[in-house]
């Protein structure tokens, strides 16, 4: 299986188990590691046959964009889940993933902090 990977994505979004948290858009970090076949996309050289990433990647900003006050999500292990399941649910290419999401500079002397999940069909 063939890997293709989106790092580093920036998401600003409302997230947190306190109140605080809930009042304010924080800065998270995603990396997306797709396993995928890409031998069909490699020998006809069209989309058609390729994982569209940046349709991926739009559908993970979407996903981002529902994060509010109104529509609280506390931890990053939900948000994260929600991704993969939106990912292998929409994207039939994607054979499975890895989700690796993490907040920036919650606390002073910790650049990131966060989780990683696997998930496959």
């Amino acid at each position: 299986m063939d890997t293709i990977y989106l790092r580093d994505i920036e998401l600003a979004v409302t997230i947190g188990a306190f109140a605080w948290e809930q009042k304010i858009s924080q800065k998270l970090l995603l990396t997306l590691t797709l396993k995928v076949d890409t031998r069909a996309a490699a020998a006809s050289d069209e989309l058609a046959d390729a994982l569209d990433y940046g349709a991926v990647l739009s559908r993970v900003q979407a996903l981002a964009a529902e994060l509010s006050p109104e529509q609280p999500v506390r931890l990053l292990e939900t948000f994260a889940e929600r991704i993969a399941t939106t990912i292998l649910a929409e994207f039939g290419k994607v054979q499975s993933l890895t989700v690796d999401l993490a907040k920036v500079f919650i606390f002073p002397q910790v650049p990131r902090i966060g989780v990683v999940i696997e998930r496959g069909r």
